[in-house]
């Protein structure tokens, strides 16, 4: 029919329905209260019921004239709750006349699509870009900032690609395969940021960082950490060739050790290392191995402790060093293992021999004399002047040879009373006695420092003058 204005809406009525399953009885509850029967509209068996007559209702009782089973259809239509619905003509429906919240994911169709997708309270010029195939780009203020590509690269204020000589070299930021590099030409000193690694699926060989023109680090498969510097250059030498060399400078192993200046644990390499197990080794070549600087003031430079307890210093005073609480020893060789501490020895014309061992390997001069060393015997003869010293120890780290101190403090076996300043002389089987007079003398082995009247062979503390 022919009209004038907005094509009208379509109005709809219709009611409310419950169904109604039968259990062999004449009585049911209604879900909506009524006045009586005549507010609902019952079907059984798709028959129209007349109210009174073949039911009654009041408020939410129902009650049949006859009584039904689960296989009659019944079902009531409740006029009192008409239910109205109009359809709008096409495209007349704003945002505005939809509620907040109204419209949900299980309204919605899938696979919608789009070319961009923005923030509703945004200005509409930031939000994610589809437009391209098989491309991803994220915009802020309608600039594109990143960008997923086929491959999976991932690129951050550039497209992702190996190089970008626009940029001066590296591109500002890429993540391709587990790697990371970046470029970024405004910060100082034109610093270049790259992360990456090499090697494939799941063996890589290394991974690293740099810093342009600088500085590297490295993180190698087998736990190791190794840092590496170039040659600086210029900014134009870069841009042409971002890709020079490095030398490394230092290495962390998987082992917890630190390695400067060098790339390996050895104690024969140039450089120094750190040790996890506490150790510190160092090697320099026609220079100062250790300098070692207190400041202004005198005192301790270095503490040396045994189980925490301080037990010697090095130590300075104006222009003296102070070697606190100090013994000289000797290594040697030629006496019985089980030769006890404290027994006098003395020198004979032999030469002393490098150990078998060191740091449980052979020694680099294993078995070969050393200049000016004398092996020594037990002193066999009185008042012997060839004295060398007492044995301290046997060193079980360097071939458990023989130590023998000579000067500084130190226990000697002696025989016989003795009182604190006599003077001490070999007694001609590997024990001392108290010399005869105050003359200090080549066969003098050193001086009590604390008396002792026991007749026994003992060990007494002294003070020794034989070196």
């Amino acid at each position: 029919m022919p009209f004038l204005g907005n094509k009208p809406t379509n109005n709809f009525t219709s009611f409310e329905k419950q169904d109604i399953t039968g259990d062999g009885s004449s009585s049911y509850t209604l879900a909506h209260a009524v006045n009586n029967e005549k507010d609902i509209d019952l079907f059984i068996n798709f028959v129209h019921q007349e109210p009174t007559t073949a039911f009654q209702a009041s408020g939410t009782t129902l009650t049949l004239t006859e009584s039904i089973s689960s296989a009659d259809d019944c079902y009531i239509l409740f006029r009192s709750r008409a239910i109205l619905s109009a359809t709008p003509p096409d495209g007349s429906v704003s945002s505005a006349k939809i509620a907040s919240g109204a419209v949900t994911s299980a309204k919605l169709a899938t696979n919608i699509q789009a070319d961009t997708l923005y923030g509703k309270t945004t200005d509409g010029d930031s939000g994610i870009d589809l437009s391209t195939n098989d491309v991803v780009k994220v915009k802020i203020a309608g600039s594109e900032k990143v960008r997923v590509d086929a491959n999976g690269s991932v690129g951050v204020s550039v497209t992702p690609s190996a190089w970008d000589t626009s940029a001066n070299g590296r591109t500002p930021v890429q993540v391709n395969f587990g790697s990371i590099s970046g470029r970024s030409s405004d910060l100082q000193s034109e610093i270049s940021n790259n992360c990456y690694s090499s090697g494939t699926g799941n063996s890589p060989q290394w991974s690293g960082i740099t810093r342009y023109a600088k500085t590297q680090m490295e993180m190698y498969g087998d736990g190791s950490i190794r840092f590496k510097n170039a040659s600086t250059v210029d900014q134009s030498t870069f841009d042409s060739s971002p890709n020079f060399t490095f030398s490394e400078r230092g290495r962390w192993d998987a082992s917890g050790n630190f390695l400067v200046a060098n790339t390996d644990n050895s104690s024969d390499s140039l450089g120094v290392k750190l040790r996890s197990s506490g150790q510190i080794l160092q090697k320099a070549d026609g220079t100062t191995c250790l300098l070692v600087n207190r400041g202004s003031d005198d005192g301790t430079i270095i503490s040396i402790r045994q189980d925490n307890a301080q037990e010697g210093t090095i130590s300075s005073s104006g222009s003296t060093i102070s070697y606190n609480g100090f013994c000289g020893l000797h290594e040697s060789s030629g006496i019985a293992s089980d030769t006890p501490v404290g027994t006098v020895c003395s020198t004979i014309d032999e030469l002393d021999t490098y150990p078998d061992t060191q740091d449980g390997a052979d020694h680099p001069k294993k078995g070969k004399t050393r200049a000016d060393h004398a092996k020594v015997k037990v002193s066999d003869s009185s008042g012997d002047k060839r004295i060398y010293g007492v044995l301290q120890r046997f060193d079980p780290e360097n071939g458990n040879k023989p130590m023998i101190a000579s000067v500084g403090i130190g226990s000697v076996r002696v025989t016989g009373a003795c009182s604190g300043g006599d003077l001490l002389e070999s007694n001609g089987d590997g024990t001392a006695k108290v010399q005869s007079d105050d003359i200090v003398k080549s066969k003098t082995i050193g001086k009590v420092t604390i008396g002792n009247s026991s007749t026994d062979v003992k060990l007494v503390s002294c003070v020794l003058y034989c070196g």
